[in-house]
């Protein structure tokens, strides 16, 4: 078997650079949304119960957060200033509703197999995720050309503002939390 030559000009970490940029700014930006999720219901669970608040973060998925921000954000007693204003019910499903998407997107981005063979010579690369959705197996495959990559990072950048006013109204309408408050209960999200 004759093995292939590449360009004498080949090096992988400039020629690939534009999918590792994408792949980890991506997951910056995602990981950062994550954050914010945390700290919505650091929020909600109040001072006195920061400490245990944390500790169940530790053990919750990204789903489990998505989903317990928005009951918090739609039924949490210290939020009831928020959940007054109009609107705020579909804008905070809308916003959960788009947050399950990006994971699932996320998933498909971290979770696949890239082809890169011809980056060096201008091609783009390919991502391919395969998994498996009621029993049958799933491909999917698309191809991340820059006007794609940058597409995705703005998508991103856009929920993660959402995210992020959201986040802001909420530090800005709590509840003032009493002194001998212990936080939610632990079965309230």
């Amino acid at each position: 078997m004759k093995r292939e030559e590449t360009r004498p000009d080949y090096d992988w970490a400039r020629d690939a650079e534009p999918i590792y940029t994408f792949l980890g700014i991506y997951v910056a930006a995602f990981q950062a949304m994550e954050g914010v999720l945390d700290q919505i219901l650091v929020l909600a669970g109040g001072w006195q119960a920061r400490l245990a608040t944390l500790d169940r973060l530790t053990r919750m998925s990204n789903a489990d957060k998505i989903e317990a921000a928005k009951v918090v954000a739609l039924e949490g007693p210290r939020f009831a200033r928020a959940q007054d204003i109009p609107g705020w019910d579909m804008r905070i499903e809308t916003l959960s509703v788009n947050l399950v998407a990006e994971r699932l997107r996320r998933n498909g981005i971290l979770h696949a197999s890239y082809m890169l063979r011809g980056v060096e010579l201008g091609l783009n690369a390919i991502r391919t995720h395969r998994g498996r959705r009621k029993g049958a197996m799933q491909v999917d495959q698309e191809v991340l050309s820059r006007a794609r990559m940058d597409k995705i990072l703005t998508e991103v950048a856009t929920l993660s503002l959402e995210l992020s006013q959201v986040h802001l109204q909420l530090v800005h309408l709590v509840e003032d939390e009493p002194e001998d408050a212990v936080g939610l209960d632990a079965d309230s999200w």
